[in-house]
């Protein structure tokens, strides 16, 4: 059915401009249009299939990058977790109001998006004192993050959510370095398989999707001592 969700829909501001009866998403883009090349935006709401493929769409817009989709909410005792790109850093903004007391940065290399974004890193950490971890992954399918990277991240994560204040962690674009994290993460805190850990991380960020490697890491993470170790201490 098409989409329907009033809050997706305020959020989208659809135009209507493009004529497509059915909007098609690119495969690698999701907010683009394969038969008209136009963005989601441009399209009425009657033309987008539901509102899992809008919700999808708006994390690929420019606004989308800087908001991170939140995994696990905040409760009375635990900060929250949120997944994101790396422009999410640069939202000063949401790591105040939602009180980002810790960042793990599980990409190499973001010093190519720029003087902005290292800005945002040296703000971060100076003034609003925020902690961060670096494990300088690569997404590649010949890179395989070692085990005990996912537990650094694990414990790192969860010392901060139980301090009652949240965490983001983030990739280049939130998808597949930073849901690698947060996969392992899900596995050892709710005790899940990898499978399952990652569809939960899927409902909350559409994107979400370890390349080949990285399930496969998972997948030894799944069966490992250092999984079960950490499961009996969290």
């Amino acid at each position: 059915m098409p989409v329907t969700d009033p809050q997706l829909l305020s959020q989208a501001h659809l135009t209507g401009e493009a004529s497509c009866p059915e909007f098609r998403p690119h495969f690698l883009k999701p907010n683009i249009c394969t038969d008209c090349s136009k963005l989601i935006t441009k399209h009425s709401a009657a033309s987008i299939r539901d509102d899992q493929m809008l919700l999808k769409a708006l994390e690929y817009s420019q606004q989308g990058e800087k908001v991170p989709s939140c995994v696990l909410d905040v409760t009375d005792q635990w900060g929250g977790l949120y997944l994101g790109g790396y422009r999410a850093v640069m939202n000063q903004g949401f790591l105040k109001d939602q009180k980002v007391s810790s960042i793990v940065n599980t990409a190499k290399g973001l010093e190519i998006f720029g003087p902005k974004y290292l800005e945002a890193v040296d703000k971060a950490k100076k003034e609003l004192h925020i902690k961060f971890l670096n494990t300088d992954w690569m997404d590649s399918t010949i890179f395989q993050i070692p085990l005990q990277d996912l537990v650094e991240c694990v414990q790192f994560i969860h010392t901060a959510r139980i301090s009652g204040s949240s965490v983001l962690v983030h990739c280049a674009q939130g998808k597949s370095r930073s849901a690698t994290a947060v996969v392992a993460y899900i596995m050892a805190i709710n005790k899940m398989s990898r499978d399952d850990a990652l569809a939960l991380v899927k409902e909350r960020r559409k994107m979400a999707e370890p390349n080949p490697e990285f399930m496969t890491v998972l997948k030894q993470f799944e069966s490992s001592e250092e999984l079960k170790k950490l499961q009996t201490k969290l």
